[in-house]
């Protein structure tokens, strides 16, 4: 992961026996945030834990149809109720969160569902 960010910005990255010079980048571009699991989450915490929280991005290659991707997003996005009841992580898995990617290029079919269900992605980052 850390790789494919570096390649999408440009940069070099040291050997794998080193550090990669562009992980604060990386951090940067991935909207990796510290975030503390609640005790309550699971039973076998007895205090909140810290961790690390990332948006999540579903990638798809760019020749699937668009009609495709259009309703594997509209699938995925139209039942929320749904994937609440599978994994609690899903509360932040709304349309609203699509202003969190500032980098990825979108898929076509994945911008116009976003776009007629209220949200803005700009013409540049669609692919």
């Amino acid at each position: 992961m850390v790789m494919s960010m570096a390649a999408l910005a440009g940069n070099m990255l040291l050997g794998e026996d080193k550090m990669y010079a562009t992980l604060p980048l990386a951090l940067q571009m991935a909207s990796m945030l510290a975030f503390t699991i609640p005790a309550s989450t699971y039973n076998t915490l007895t205090e909140d834990a810290r961790a690390v929280s990332m948006w999540n991005f579903a990638i798809a290659n760019c020749d699937l149809p668009e009609s495709f991707v259009y309703e594997a997003t509209k699938a995925v996005m139209g039942q929320h109720d749904k994937m609440m009841s599978i994994h609690k992580a899903a509360r932040t898995t709304v349309p609203e969160n699509a202003s969190k990617n500032t980098f990825i290029p979108w898929h076509p079919g994945a911008a116009k569902w976003f776009r007629e269900n209220g949200q803005t992605i700009p013409d540049d980052l669609v692919h």
